[in-house]
């Protein structure tokens, strides 16, 4: 990771993919100020807007993807053999940042405020160095090859780039699968993925714990994606590993 808590600071490290109209930039919060990896790595995620089945309510949203397709809560799939798997995520509301008595807290990570957001399709792991040289493989991606410090590639999360970086990403994606809109998440999206449902410092609870991310480099290095549990969700990697670039501003 970068310095220990913020996603958006530096332009060489990763971002991790969501996929709804996916969008992120940088960011953080409180969620996981205490759960800063190793030095250097950083992931995005795709994001998507995705219309439901049997959701009328929804219907305003529908237009970000045309029909027929639809989706359904937990579902997972895949756009294209490149393109990242996806999870979907029920839309809700919950409480953003973090209590001001949290042990670790920042400053910056409050006041508390009540956000909702709409359903969407998010990226279950980390963006890896697999589905990045693809990228770069195709003519994406301008071409650019990151290093990846002797850790290797293949599932690794891909590490070394610039938000800019993770958005020519996006832009790929796109290109690749008609009428879907890849995006990074935004802060809030991220959060409430992160969170899963839960109102905890982390998703299985208060304190930091090595046996479901890798962080404080202990370990010295990313871990392939998926080695550590999923959340509640079922997404991988929300904390730790490698920070994770969202589409607008920390």
């Amino acid at each position: 990771l970068i310095p220990p808590a913020k996603k958006y600071e530096g332009e060489t490290w990763i971002a991790r993919l969501v996929r709804i109209s996916r969008g992120w930039a940088l960011g953080l919060t409180g969620l996981t100020i205490g759960l800063a990896v190793l030095l250097g790595a950083v992931a995005f995620l795709a994001l998507k807007a995705v219309p439901m089945a049997n959701n009328d309510h929804l219907a305003d949203q529908r237009g970000f993807i045309p029909p027929p397709a639809t989706y359904v809560i937990g579902q997972t799939f895949k756009d294209c053999d490149v393109c990242p798997e996806m999870v979907v995520l029920p839309g809700g509301t919950y409480s953003m940042g973090s209590p001001s008595g949290e042990p670790g807290r920042n400053p910056n990570e409050g006041p508390m405020r009540r956000v909702t957001v709409q359903p969407f399709a998010v990226g279950k792991y980390e963006v890896t160095f697999a589905e990045w040289d693809a990228c770069v493989e195709d003519g994406g991606c301008a071409e650019y090859f990151p290093e990846d410090r002797g850790w290797g590639r293949g599932d690794q999360p891909v590490i070394n780039v610039s938000w800019r970086n993770a958005k020519a990403y996006v832009a790929w994606l796109n290109s690749k699968v008609d009428g879907t809109h890849y995006r990074l998440l935004t802060e809030a999206e991220w959060e409430y993925a992160a969170r899963a449902g839960t109102s905890k410092a982390y998703w299985w609870g208060d304190e930091a714990s090595h046996e479901f991310a890798n962080y404080d480099a202990k370990i010295g290095r990313t871990t392939p994606v998926g080695s550590y549990p999923a959340n509640p969700f079922g997404l991988h990697d929300m904390h730790g590993n490698v920070y994770e670039w969202v589409e607008d501003c920390y």
